[in-house]
């Protein structure tokens, strides 16, 4: 008995030990499904249903599944396949279904604006025509009004959100006019059109895809502050230092101590005149900027209740009416400051922004700022045109000034300007100054920083005669730089080598010259040097305005050709000694010296690289933008 019982507990263990290891041994092992990809696929909406499918061969035996793999609308859709089959594993791919919005084509789509109305008492408006279907209009702002002024329309849009990109179309300018024809816009219908916003794959989905958290804010930030153009210069350059109290006339002798040193030459005026305006037009930006914090409130409320309308958004903060306008290249507001038409940007692929003002209706103003330079420009009647370039760098400001003045396709005047601001001198060098007919001429006008005054000018004038060419290197210094002249006087007389008969220190006998000296051409017999007087810009504080006003003065000036610059002092004391007080010296620092001669030398070679490069078009196409 005990050893059938010790048989039957082996067997039961062999056979407990055999079915162990059938189990564990014998498992078939399952395989990987491979050689399938599942690919992603872009379409554009078009109505029709779009699928995603495997487009490799399955493995025989093998079923795929699919979900979500079918849309019709805009959209990005996470389609999956599940793999399965007898011996493999179980396998699951995933990939993007994209069907992108479009454009709606609003290259027809139009204002219906023409020309200025004529104010009668009864409501004007301007309506937006030719749109394509499934758009219509869902508000206009500006666009109904009954009284004589200028006007900024702007049209949002009823649309299908889910599948088309929000349709734009640029504002319309447009004016209601008295029967005078005054406030008349002649801008017009300015960038008709739209189709604005094509192609790009923003707003997918049905909902803004950005994240509207903190976007006023953003927005606001992104328009930056009023520019200060006058801090490119030094302080002592600002008008209120240029300022006099009276314009002075030299029929009776005059003290040299007298006569005002604190103006600025014809190279330097023309930056001004354009500063000067551009002060104006900034009033005005600044009254946008002054409400800014307000838009930014009313359109965080705004996006907040409406963000699917977050693009466009009109309201009015402190009396003045905006509307503010985001695109993918810019945002913009733009704004009517009294009869003023104001529009600030931001350009956010260039990350710079600026402001367009149109003054008048055919007057308009535009700067743009970037991180260390500013651009300004002016078109009036697209026939007078200037722009200003300045940057700033950790040597100083460099710039240039383009002018110009035309009449239908034909070119009158064409003006440049180089500037340079080192620490301790700035030099205009350009075309406007006091030159000889007809000759080939640039001026070299040099200023102090500390103190603004001009301390010199070099002026070059090329003169071809009889097919030989002459230059004149002439140097100009202010007459308090030379000792022995006290007092001056002028007759508007010419006496055959001055245009002006002059006369110095009370004598009754005019100041004489001393010629020659050179062997080539007409230069041989010309002036050593002389005295001339040279029209000079000043300021005039005007109270009932509360601004300063530019006025003009002639100023007494010593010219001398730079080849005889070391014997001057000689020659003018030979010529003049019974008229002279004591010994004649100039009395230029060597810095100052130094500065005119650099300027005239190294900068002046730099000026005609560019004196061309920026032309009358390229300045009233960049204002009209």
């Amino acid at each position: 008995m005990k050893k059938l019982l010790t048989l039957f507990v082996t067997i039961l263990c062999v056979i407990s030990i055999s079915t162990s290891l059938i189990a564990c041994g014998d498992t078939p092992t399952l395989k990987d499904i491979t050689g399938v990809n599942f690919v992603g696929a872009t379409y554009d909406y078009d109505g029709n249903e779009k699928t995603l499918l495997i487009k490799d061969s399955l493995p025989s035996g093998i079923t795929a599944t699919y979900s979500n793999n079918k849309a019709t609308n805009a959209g990005e859709y996470t389609a999956t396949v599940t793999l399965k089959g007898a011996g493999y594993k179980d396998l699951t791919l995933s990939a993007t279904l994209t069907i992108n919005k479009i454009s709606y084509d609003m290259s027809n789509a139009k204002w219906d604006y023409e020309e200025p109305f004529i104010y009668d008492g009864t409501e004007k408006s301007v309506n937006v025509i030719n749109l394509p279907n499934g758009v219509s209009v869902k508000n206009y702002t500006d666009n109904a009004k009954t009284n004589v002024g200028n006007y900024v329309a702007t049209a949002t849009f009823n649309y299908d959100v889910t599948n088309y990109l929000e349709p734009t179309i640029s504002p319309c300018n447009w004016s209601i006019n008295s029967e005078e024809g005054g406030n008349e816009n002649q801008g017009g219908n300015e960038n008709q059109g739209g189709n604005e916003n094509q192609g790009g794959n923003e707003n997918q989905g049905g909902g803004p895809q950005i994240d509207l958290t903190g976007l006023a804010d953003k927005v606001i930030s992104s328009f930056g502050n009023t520019p200060s153009p006058w801090s490119y210069f030094p302080q002592t350059f600002a008008p209120e230092n240029k300022a006099v109290s009276n314009v002075i006339n030299y029929n009776n002798f005059v003290d040299v101590s007298s006569i005002p040193t604190n103006g600025i030459g014809k190279q330097l005026n023309v930056v001004y005149g354009v500063l000067n305006k551009s002060s104006v037009a900034l009033s005005y930006v600044s009254k946008v900027y002054s409400v800014l914090n307000i838009v930014k409130s009313l359109y965080t409320n705004f996006i907040d209740e409406n963000p699917e309308e977050y693009k466009n958004f009109s309201g009015t903060a402190g009396g003045i009416n905006f509307t503010l306008i985001l695109t993918e290249e810019q945002y913009l507001i733009n704004a009517n400051v009294s009869s003023v038409s104001v529009t600030i940007y931001s350009n956010l692929a260039d990350k710079n922004y600026g402001a367009k003002v149109q003054l008048t209706p055919t007057t308009i103003l535009k700067y743009t700022v970037g991180e260390s330079n500013l651009t300004i420009a002016l078109d009036v009647l697209d026939t007078s045109s200037t722009l200003i370039n300045l940057e700033r760098d950790s040597k100083g400001v460099t710039g240039m000034v383009y002018e110009y003045l035309t009449l239908g396709d034909k070119q009158i005047t064409a003006t440049s300007a180089m500037i340079s601001v080192n620490s301790t001198h700035t030099t205009l060098i350009g075309t406007k100054g006091d030159f000889i007919p007809t000759s080939v001429s640039r001026n070299c006008e040099v200023y102090r920083n500390s103190d603004g005054k001009l301390v010199g000018t070099e002026v070059r004038e090329e003169v071809e005669v009889a097919g030989l060419t002459d230059t004149y290197n002439t140097l100009w210094y202010n007459l308090y730089n030379v000792t022995g002249i006290n007092s001056i006087k002028k007759l508007d007389e010419m006496n055959g080598t001055n245009a002006d008969t002059i006369y110095i220190n009370g004598s009754s006998d005019t100041i004489h010259t001393k010629l020659g000296g050179l062997t080539a051409g007409k230069k041989a017999g010309s002036r050593r040097f002389d005295i001339e007087f040279k029209k000079m810009y000043f300021y005039q504080y005007n109270q009932q305005k509360e601004e300063y006003e530019e006025v003009s003065m002639e100023i007494p000036m010593i010219f001398i050709q730079e080849e005889f610059l070391s014997s001057f002092e000689s020659d003018f004391y030979d010529k003049n000694k019974s008229a002279l007080t004591g010994a004649v010296t100039l009395n230029a620092t060597s810095a100052d010296k130094n500065a005119v001669n650099y300027g005239y030398y190294t900068l002046l070679t730099e000026y005609d690289k560019l004196k061309d490069a920026v032309t009358h078009k390229q300045i009233t196409d960049y204002c009209k933008q």
